[in-house]
This record gives structure tokens, C-alpha cells and sequence, in this order.
């Protein structure tokens, strides 16, 4: 059984089918994506679950034994730019994390950026994109090979220009502007 303390910036929450837990996705500064077990955060008495709001910077004790299971959690940082129209920027920036960044791969230079990001309240998903290997830079669309892109195709992982891109929905696509 190991025990790691360290910030993380909750990407989100997911409810079990049965029982009272939760499981939080977080962003850690030295261990990357982690999706922990939050024992009892369903309940109306939990002391953890207040603490877990998508978009909020937490100091949190993780215990690992088989999967990590969040043992205590400090709420450090509620940023203000995370609240309406910048909750559903956040909210796509966090769905694409949990689509491309895998579990357990820490990078100094994502977790910076993320930092910046929230506390500014401007999301730059090329800059994103960029530090986890999909640049921009000399991409052509990958339906038609326009050489203006305008969005990333998630389940392919392919850039897109505007066309090609129309007929998908938000939770495919990252639409840039």
C-alpha cells in the first residue's frame, strides 16, 4: 500500500451504478491522471465530496492499493473563471483529457498549462493538443485534405476543416475558433 500527497485539479466525477461511492478524475502534478475511488461521496454526510466540483485545485491524500482511493482532500483554489460559459469550456477541455491522456503519465508542462489556463479563464485547446503530440502545425483535414483545419475529430484523433466537422457534435469534435 503506498500513500502519495499531492495537488490535483478535479477533471470530473462519475457516480457508481450501486452503492454510495464516487470516482473522482483528477489531474495530479506528480503522478498525471488518476481516477480515484471516493469511499461514501454519495452521501449527504460526506466530508470529500464538496471538495471534488470539476475545475477546482485540491491538495489530496491518494492510497494505492490495487486503485487509488482518495483518502482526504483539501480545497485549495475555486477558480472564478470556471463558472458558465467558461464551466463548458472547462467541461470540453475535461472530456478531452479523459478521451486522449492516459492514466498515470505526468507531465510538468500540461499540469502548468492547465494551472494557467483555469486561473486566466482562457482555454487554448491547440496549445493542448500541441503538448500531447497533435499539433496543428501542417495538418490537413483527414476527410478531404483541406489544408485549413478547423476542429479535432476525437474518436480519430484527425484534424477537420469546417465542413468536414459540421455534422458531429460537441462531445466529438474540439472546434477551434
Amino acid at each position: 500500500m503506498s500513500e502519495y500527497c499531492t495537488e490535483a485539479i478535479v477533471l470530473g466525477r462519475r457516480e457508481n451504478g450501486g452503492g454510495h461511492n464516487l470516482f473522482a478524475d483528477l489531474y495530479t502534478r506528480e503522478l498525471g491522471r488518476v481516477e480515484a475511488r471516493v469511499v461514501s461521496g454519495r452521501k449527504i454526510t460526506s466530508k470529500l465530496s464538496p471538495h471534488l466540483d470539476p475545475g477546482t485545485l485540491v491538495f489530496a491524500r491518494l492510497v494505492h492499493k490495487n486503485q487509488f482511493t482518495l483518502a482526504d482532500t483539501l480545497l485549495e483554489e475555486r477558480f472564478s473563471g470556471v463558472s458558465g460559459l467558461q464551466y463548458e469550456n472547462f467541461s470540453r477541455l475535461a472530456h478531452l483529457f479523459r478521451y486522449l491522456f492516459p492514466f498515470g503519465v505526468s507531465d510538468f508542462d500540461v499540469w502548468e498549462l492547465l494551472l494557467k489556463s483555469l486561473r486566466e479563464g482562457e482555454i487554448a485547446y491547440t496549445m493542448f493538443l500541441s503538448l500531447l503530440g497533435y499539433g496543428r502545425e501542417g495538418a490537413l483535414c483527414g476527410r478531404c485534405s483541406e489544408v485549413e483545419t478547423r476542429a479535432f475529430f476525437l474518436p480519430d484523433q484527425t484534424f477537420l476543416c469546417g465542413i468536414c466537422a459540421s455534422p458531429f457534435s460537441e462531445r466529438e469534435v474540439v472546434r477551434f475558433i
